[in-house]
């Protein structure tokens, strides 16, 4: 080889080494000086009560440490240049096959946290939606337990809910997100109540709280929110017909066991609708009697 060309040869592989080698370095910096930027004193004990309440160790492939904040999968964060630190703005984690004990109190003390999701839960007991989060500035909030949904004899998904986890009613104190909360999906968990306050929650663009198991009557004021609650498989059984008259969104409720009889006048103005919303559902009787009643109509039995 000529001495020209292997100086030529020598001199290219230095520069590429040098501009790998600055690459790697220009990484490694970026993130040593994210690193750098402190997190929150009360976020990072927040943070870690929720890495142990949700036992993530068992299925992070990188361990979450107060050292590297920004190797915590489905964490983000809000730099503010007044204190210069950083804080936790968003939480999106999936939990699978962790059997996590519960969703602490202490995430309330987020000041940042914007958007909070927590779906999988598969825990060793069942427990209620810490009323705490809701001191936080939430934007979307979604929870669930593990679905596991199962064809029954009491009804096509009966079964699901054998899994642990957030139960009881959701805490009224969902009134203080009612400036910023736009998404609220609670869905496959074992909550038995709404919060008499959610009506109240105007900017909802989302409303899912299907796949519960709600129970009773169907809160007639769902239909005050600006987007149609969806309230569809759970265990209602019966819904305030007369308020079709009042306006507003009707709450989706297909598949639940609703068997309240609709007055007749209200079935003249809205048969329709009502048989729509109404099929499926688990309890044949009223779909029985909209039936035997639309039969009536055509056939002239009812005076029509």
């Amino acid at each position: 080889m000529k001495p020209t060309l292997t100086f030529l040869t020598l001199f290219l592989t230095s520069l590429l080494s040098a501009s790998l080698l600055g690459g790697c370095r220009h990484e490694e910096e970026e993130l040593f000086i994210a690193d750098k930027i402190p997190l929150n004193v009360e976020d990072s004990l927040a943070i870690m009560d929720l890495y142990d309440a949700l036992k993530l160790n068992i299925n992070l492939t990188e361990p979450w440490t107060l050292r590297h904040p920004d190797l915590w999968k489905g964490v983000s964060f809000d730099y503010d240049e007044a204190s210069g630190k950083r804080f936790i703005s968003g939480i999106d984690i999936y939990v699978k096959g962790n059997l996590a004990d519960s969703i602490p109190p202490s995430l309330g003390n987020l000041s940042h946290l914007r958007y909070l999701r927590i779906e999988g839960l598969n825990c060793s007991k069942n427990f209620t939606i810490p009323k705490e989060i809701f001191n936080c500035p939430l934007v979307a909030l979604k929870l669930s337990n593990e679905p596991l949904l199962k064809v029954s004899h009491k009804g096509f998904w009966d079964d699901y809910n054998d899994i642990k986890g957030i139960s009881g009613k959701i805490p009224d104190e969902i009134y203080n997100v009612r400036n910023t909360l736009k998404v609220l999906e609670i869905t496959h968990t074992n909550i038995t109540q709404l919060s008499v306050r959610i009506p109240e929650l105007q900017n909802l663009e989302v409303c899912r709280l299907d796949y519960n198991k709600l129970n009773g009557c169907v809160p007639p004021d769902l239909r005050l929110l600006n987007c149609r609650a969806d309230v569809s498989f759970n265990y209602y059984d019966s819904y305030q017909w007369q308020t079709l008259e009042l306006g507003g969104n009707m709450p989706i409720i297909t598949c639940n066991y609703i068997s309240n009889f609709v007055p007749d006048e209200i079935l003249e103005k809205y048969f329709d609708i009502i048989r729509a919303e109404i099929y499926p559902q688990c309890n044949s009787h009223l779909m029985s009697y909209l039936e035997y009643w639309d039969w009536n109509r055509k056939h002239g039995s009812n005076g029509s």
